[in-house]
């Protein structure tokens, strides 16, 4: 418990700190809240700039720093309080710093550590992987002016990409821009005859279109097979539209997509229950993950149509859908197949 106390830790600003309390019996006892992560280290800095204030040394700023940019905020102060910078790389702290199964040993280990703060295999993996080295020429220098660590000053973060897919923005504005879209889509909506067409409803005020028109092809969640899909970054595969599926009164619209069997066999193994589509236009409550739930709804359709062709078109319960969704009725309109465009995935 000692190693915990407010005298000990006098000179060590960390973030933990105000995830870690003391009890009466003086044992730390460890809570960890990642919504209040940026606020806590807000408060951190805010007690690393009272000490500088005050002009304690030396200053040990403990927090993980996986990457350069979660520094650059104590490097600054170190510029205005005129403080020297001295910054220690996990690899010169010895051998299986970055090895996970080392880490995983330490992490048992009880000895000085807080009730609570157990940290699972798959956060020290992810932290592994989002390390970013420190440049040669700054690795356990110490730099009596802080204004020199410009690299480090203007450190941001990287971009957190959320998913995989493939970049169809071009190619199918091309294929689809003048296909019409028909009176079911358009339900509603006064437009004149030969202004149905998917363009003029993508420059229309009632739509929003995604930033980007692609193919999901996988969501980077806990279980996610991030690794396999950043092996397929670069690598262009055929992606042919075979149909347009909307909400009626056009609430969602999005595109079917087929593949070559190699090459769907290859995406899909990335992703469970996979069904290629690009969204290509909503509205309303009606979002681009409600996408999925659609073809869900018409693949359900269909699935009764052809088990009862005599009781002719069905439309698709709301309760098939996404329950916020709103309650429209579902209808598919084919499209004229294009010929197969290649695609590169990102």
């Amino acid at each position: 418990g000692a190693a915990f106390s407010p005298i000990c830790r006098a000179f060590i600003c960390s973030t933990d700190d105000y995830f870690t309390k003391v009890d009466d019996e003086g044992d730390a006892i460890y809570d960890f809240e990642p919504q209040r992560l940026r606020e806590l280290h807000q408060k951190n800095q805010q007690r690393c700039r009272d000490a500088m204030e005050l002009s304690q040394t030396p200053l040990f700023v403990d927090n993980t720093n996986m990457a350069l940019w979660e520094m650059s905020e104590y490097v600054m102060l170190a510029e205005e309080f005129n403080y020297a910078v001295m910054i220690i790389g996990a690899e010169q702290l010895g051998a299986g710093a970055l090895d996970l199964r080392v880490l995983q040993m330490r992490c048992a280990q009880e000895a000085g550590r807080a009730d609570g703060k157990e940290i699972p295999s798959t956060t020290l993996e992810r932290m592994i992987s989002r390390y970013e080295p420190l440049p040669e020429e700054v690795k356990g220098v110490r730099f009596w002016n802080a204004a020199e660590l410009d690299l480090l000053k203007s450190a941001k973060p990287k971009p957190r990409f959320r998913y995989a897919g493939l970049d169809v923005e071009t190619s199918a504005l091309e294929a689809l821009a003048a296909i019409d879209l028909g009176p079911f889509f358009w339900e509603g909506a006064e437009q004149p005859e030969g202004q149905r067409h998917f363009l003029a409803a993508r420059m229309a005020d009632r739509w929003t279109s995604p930033d980007r028109l692609h193919v999901t092809v996988l969501y980077f969640g806990k279980d996610s097979k991030r690794q396999e899909a950043e092996e397929l970054v670069g690598r262009t595969f055929a992606v042919k539209v075979s149909g347009l599926v909307f909400i009626r009164g056009g609430s969602l619209l999005c595109a079917t997509c087929e593949f070559s069997s190699d090459d769907y066999e290859t995406l899909a193994s990335l992703s469970e229950d996979w069904r290629p589509h690009i969204t290509l236009l909503f509205s309303g409550r009606w979002r681009p993950k409600h996408s999925n739930d659609m073809l869900v709804g018409m693949e359900e359709a269909v699935r009764r149509m052809e088990a009862a062709p005599e009781a002719g078109s069905i439309e698709v319960e709301e309760t098939q859908l996404d329950p916020v969704s709103q309650p429209d009725s579902m209808s598919t309109e084919d499209v004229v197949k294009r010929p197969q465009v290649r695609q590169t995935m990102h």
